[in-house]
């Protein structure tokens, strides 16, 4: 993925760019670039509401193996074991929040 940099905004074009007249292009790069923007204020948002959910549901103390269901939605625990990737993994729990409809 290509990583978005800033650069001066002196509007001087370098020794080793070539200008391009395409308004498409253009239209399109700015787009890219509100979406790029929204995707990081909805993960952000996502992030916040995801912590506030599990710290909510871990004062259920539910146990490992454990199912409830609030809902729509089935919440499981389960023990992920320890492992070894390119560095040491702690033992830890995943919780698991689906949906059904």
């Amino acid at each position: 993925m290509a990583q978005l940099r800033s650069i001066d905004g002196s509007g001087q074009t370098g020794m080793d760019e070539r200008p391009v007249d395409n308004k498409e292009l253009s239209d399109l790069l700015e787009k890219r670039l509100r979406l790029a923007d929204d995707v990081s204020e909805v993960r952000k948002t996502f992030k916040e509401a995801d912590k506030a959910a599990k710290a909510a549901i871990d004062k259920l103390d539910l146990a490992d193996g454990q199912a409830i269901r609030i809902g729509r939605f089935r919440i499981t625990r389960s023990a992920v074991a320890a492992r070894h990737v390119e560095f040491d993994t702690d033992p830890t729990s995943r919780l698991t929040i689906e949906l059904f409809n």
